[in-house]
């Protein structure tokens, strides 16, 4: 069936399809005043929002600087000055906290959570600060570093002092970080470095340890074992110490040279023995190993050889420090001998073996001979050249240039002139044929 067709119709639809205007009492100047008015209402409405909004503003700017100062000031002093920047960004992330807090941004126990792992991180920073007190690099070079572990504490230490290691917070654990360059030993000989330059850069790697380690066993990373030096001032008190000793026990008995008139110290012999002391055996017993392995460069071994070795380089660093000089020298009493004069040497200028040929010479004469004998004596004998001969009666006759006539000298009054009388004495005894 087909449907029925729809046209537009007359249907009058009266006051619903043409309404009467309304009309207001007092024209149109009323409708104006109405108008205003709410509008004054709601600008008053507004300007009050306003005012509280500042207000609320100004309230939560108050609170938040005082979270911010409060917080900045449970750190440290030393956190404060060498952190600065990382302390104030805890003070600020309080403040932020405090504020999303209020305007119910976050819940209670976010709330708490995030704000105890902000003071978390202000007291471990604080600690991190004391534990860098611990820092003494002071006369500590690579080259004098004793083993690997000594070598990354050094690194690790030389880092904090400069500055270069980085202090990194992780808040989601609560735990602070130090990020720095270490070196993989096994990449390098640490005996053959001697200074930081001399690190290859293949050898450099990152190293990050957790703060509460380190506060944990701080042994573990500060200490640094160098070689011994016998001259560091720990050595040498101690040296010092133990030669006094010596000086007390065994020093006198060890004073047995002689210079400037005063004993001194035979430090050979000294050190030789003081070496079986027991003083010695203490200080090997204490520094032994160290002593072979940074002194002496050997491996330590214990053997009786080496802890001879050992003991005798302990015992001369001793003897070193101690009395070099004992007392004045005791005076030997055995009177020197007098110095023999040879008289006739002196009165002829001639010596015995000169005066023994000449003796011989006269004595062979035959009668009517003579010869010139040159002397250089006093006495009889004054002039240089002497004619001495014998007479035909057989007298020994002697005459100075300056003399006319020639003078008689006895044979015993020769002999003494000459200075011959032991030669004559040794003459009869082997004549006789004594032995001497």
């Amino acid at each position: 069936m087909a449907l029925p067709k729809v046209t537009p119709g007359t249907y009058n639809y009266g006051a619903y399809a043409n309404p009467t205007p309304i009309r207001y009492k007092g024209g149109q100047e009323a409708i104006g005043a109405a108008i205003g008015q709410g509008l004054a209402a709601a600008g008053q409405m507004i300007g009050q929002k306003k005012k509280e909004a500042k207000l609320k503003a100004k309230q939560d700017k108050a609170v938040v600087d005082k979270i911010i100062a409060d917080t900045y000031s449970r750190a440290s002093k030393e956190a404060r000055e060498q952190n600065a920047e990382q302390v104030m960004n805890f003070a600020n992330q309080a403040g932020e906290l405090e504020l999303q807090f209020r305007n119910e941004e976050i819940d209670r126990d976010t709330y708490i959570k995030k704000s105890t792992a902000i003071q978390d991180g202000l007291q471990n920073l604080n600690l991190l600060q004391e534990l860098e007190k611990n820092i003494d690099l002071e006369d500590v070079s690579p080259s004098i570093i004793k083993n690997q572990r000594s070598f990354e504490n050094y690194l690790l230490q030389k880092s904090l002092e400069s500055n270069s290691a980085k202090r990194i917070w992780n808040g989601e654990e609560g735990e602070w970080y130090i990020e720095y360059e270490g070196v993989n030993t096994e990449k390098l000989d640490v005996e053959e470095v001697k200074n930081l330059n001399a690190i290859p850069d293949e050898a450099y790697e990152t190293r990050r340890i957790k703060a509460s380690e380190i506060a944990a066993n701080p042994k573990n990373f500060f200490e640094i074992q160098t070689k011994i030096d016998f001259n560091d001032e720990p050595m040498v008190d101690l040296f010092a110490k133990t030669a006094k000793v010596f000086d007390k026990t065994m020093g006198d008995m060890y004073k047995t040279g002689v210079v400037n008139g005063y004993q001194v110290l035979d430090e050979d012999a000294a050190a030789d023995a003081f070496a079986k002391s027991a003083q010695v055996n203490a200080i090997y017993n204490k520094i032994g190993k160290d002593v072979a392995e940074d002194i002496l460069d050997e491996e330590f071994t214990g053997s009786e050889e080496q802890e001879a070795e050992i003991k005798r380089a302990i015992s001369e660093q001793v003897i070193g420090y101690a009395e070099k000089q004992g007392n004045k020298a005791p005076v030997e009493t055995t009177a020197r001998p007098e110095k023999i004069v040879d008289q006739a040497k002196e009165r002829t200028g001639m010596d015995l073996r000169e005066r023994a040929v000449a003796f011989d010479r006269i004595q062979n004469l035959k009668p009517g001979e003579s010869i010139e004998i040159k002397f250089t004596g006093t006495n009889d004998f004054r002039k240089e050249n002497y004619i001495v001969g014998r007479s035909e009666s057989g007298q020994i006759m002697f005459q100075r240039e300056d003399q006319e006539e020639p003078s008689v000298i006895s044979q015993e009054d020769l002999i003494k002139e000459f200075g011959v009388q032991s030669l004559l004495v040794d003459q009869k005894a082997q004549q006789a044929g004594l032995k001497f």
